[in-house]
């Protein structure tokens, strides 16, 4: 049996930097042994949640293979990104690189073309065989969540090109603009046309586009930042084993100078970074709890989990609001919190044998 605490909440920042979740809402007091405590989870087990990707591309003869061992990572931690070089010809081979942001309005009827986060040309130096590999260091931050859907991620996008054609389309970028914003319905002006046609891969390139944006010559690779809201903080375990119900608390503050009436704490699982993944799940009893908080006030709440699958398991707490007086800017439902647990194999634990005496 686990022992949790409970009460009506944790004031102290200190708390709020675990961040993670479970299930099984518990709003009185439960007697179990004093020694068991909450372990944390964090930036481990959240760079386990992605697995490593990989694209390739072809530029002046050469195969390059771009690769990000952890596509996730926390904000402002620098994604790696790995380029290797094949049959190509020379002491070195400068390749193109670009990573973009989300704008966070692409389900608008006009999204804005993308953050920009970062542009370089890189050498990789190229030994006798045509061989060679860099690794490089970005900084992912300033994307934005889905305004119409909060996600426990933020998305990035790495591009490698030829080192033209990444200048090209970068400068596109910086001189994209948005014409009669306000007015109704806006359109693109000319570089931002011609920044969004070619940044969505299109197969009717014509001229020198079709040879710097055509297929095969630009890789392409999805990132993604946890979103981590400071208002709702979460404790669990970093590992736990398989078939076991397993507890996490989740704390939810109220920073702000006015009461907030009809919180609902949401407590969900998602399976990857992307629709479509095929990460585990677990169940969660039950996945959200009703409240109220006043101006400064603090709540903690706990969950219990029950995985059924080995694996990295995704874990997001979100607040909504469903009272009459719900602020639609409020710091505490504009984003969640995501971390992830790792789901282990049940330990097995030998019997002694049995000892057969002789008379």
């Amino acid at each position: 049996m686990l022992h949790f605490e409970s009460g009506p909440g944790l004031g102290d920042d200190s708390c709020m930097r675990n961040h993670g979740l479970v299930a099984f809402v518990i709003t009185t007091a439960v007697l179990v042994p004093a020694a068991a405590h909450y372990l944390s989870a964090g930036h481990d087990q959240v760079v386990k949640f992605a697995t490593a990707t990989t694209s390739t591309l072809e530029l002046a003869g050469a195969k390059i293979e771009a690769r990000l061992e952890h596509p996730l990572v926390d904000p402002g931690e620098s994604l790696r990104i790995k380029l290797v070089a094949s049959s190509a010809v020379g002491k070195r081979l400068d390749v193109g690189l670009l990573v973009y942001g989300s704008k966070g309005d692409e389900d608008d009827r006009v999204p804005s073309p993308p953050v920009g986060v970062a542009h370089k040309t890189v050498s990789i130096a190229i030994d006798a065989e045509g061989n060679g590999s860099i690794e490089i260091a970005i900084p992912l931050a300033g994307a934005v969540e889905n305004r119409y859907s909060p996600s426990p991620f933020t998305s990035y996008e790495v591009l490698v090109m030829a080192p033209r054609a990444a200048t090209k389309l970068d400068r596109l970028r910086r001189n994209s603009a948005l014409i009669g914003e306000g007015e109704g319905i806006p359109e693109y002006n000319a570089s931002a046309s011609k920044f969004m046609n070619l940044y969505s891969w299109r197969h009717d390139l014509q001229g020198e586009d079709a040879t710097l944006f055509g297929e095969g010559v630009v890789a392409r690779l999805d990132a993604h930042t946890r979103t981590i809201n400071p208002a709702i903080a979460i404790e669990t375990p970093s590992t736990t084993e398989v078939g076991k119900v397993f507890a996490v608390a989740v704390t939810v503050k109220n920073a702000s100078r006015k009461p907030a009436r009809g919180l609902v704490l949401d407590v969900e699982t998602p399976i990857g970074v992307v629709d479509g993944a095929e990460g585990i799940e677990a169940l969660v009893m039950p996945d959200n709890a009703t409240f109220d908080l006043d101006a400064g006030e603090s709540r903690r709440f706990q969950f219990r989990v029950m995985p059924d699958q080995v694996g990295v398991l995704g874990l997001y707490a979100r607040v909504t609001c469903n009272g009459d007086d719900c602020d639609d800017d409020s710091a505490l439902t504009k984003s969640g919190t995501f971390d992830a647990t790792e789901i282990v194999k049940a330990q097995v634990v030998d019997e002694a044998p049995s000892i057969v005496g002789r008379k």
